[in-house]
């Protein structure tokens, strides 16, 4: 089912807040036109009027009424239509190569600098410092429990775990190529991972580690987002955003 179909449009992001789903719109790659659209249950999407633009905006997360987005080097903050940037990269520890994806527990928020090889961990009132260094760490997801899960943009994509103290190495996988994008289950069961290069959506149980492909997509996937039974996924190169139905 197809939602979304613009010509400019190239969407990447996804979160939900507020019984709604807001996706991160590129537009056009290295231009400040970057926005964030808001999509209600009928797939109808509007363009929030913000007070500026961002130049690539990538990962999202709606926490405690403030939308927080990814941008190459920043982390902007959507408050009552207001953008203002949260994390300039001067603020990082170390030299920021390119923030990608967002996700929050609380007060934490995480976000991976894929290029920079780092995941790095920070609050409401910014505050950031290193959590872990892997290679290539791309996609982010947390459970109830605060456990952070990551998979790399690699060849085979590999999943880590992180508590907030260790990081485990979980898996190599033998279905992914180009690791892109998480998401969990409320019960913490289940993983569902993209795969930008090999064009997949990935199942993998958390108990025996073992995986299927669910789903061929038509294009390079890249974020996801579970919504009850309905995981949604962007296409960017198509300026698509789609569903598929999982679970029993």
């Amino acid at each position: 089912m197809i939602l979304l179909h613009l010509l400019a449009f190239r969407p990447e992001g996804l979160a939900l807040g507020d019984g709604s789903i807001y996706v991160t719109d590129m537009g056009e790659i290295n231009f400040y036109d970057g926005s964030v659209y808001v999509m209600g249950g009928s797939g109808k999407k509007e363009r929030l009027e913000l007070t500026g633009f961002m130049k690539d905006p990538k990962g999202i997360v709606y926490n405690r009424g403030i939308l927080f987005v990814v941008d190459e080097n920043a982390i902007w903050k959507v408050k009552n239509m207001s953008l203002s940037k949260h994390i300039h990269s001067r603020e990082f520890p170390g030299e920021v190569e390119f923030l990608r994806d967002i996700a929050a527990y609380g007060n934490r928020m995480y976000v991976s600098d894929v290029y920079g090889n780092a995941v790095y961990k920070f609050n409401f009132s910014g505050n950031v410092k290193l959590a872990f260094r892997i290679r290539r760490p791309n996609g982010l997801a947390v459970d109830s429990t605060g456990t952070l899960y990551v998979i790399t943009f690699t060849s085979p994509a590999v999943i880590y775990k992180f508590d907030g103290r260790d990081t485990v190495r979980l898996m190599e996988s033998n279905l992914l190529r180009g690791g892109y994008d998480l998401a969990i289950t409320p019960d913490g069961k289940t993983l569902y991972a993209t795969g930008y290069f090999s064009n997949n959506i990935v199942e993998i149980d958390l108990n025996s580690l073992t995986e299927r492909e669910i789903h061929r997509t038509e294009e390079h996937p890249a974020e996801l987002l579970l919504v009850n039974r309905k995981l949604y996924y962007t296409l960017p190169d198509a300026g698509k955003v789609r569903y598929i139905r999982v679970g029993r």
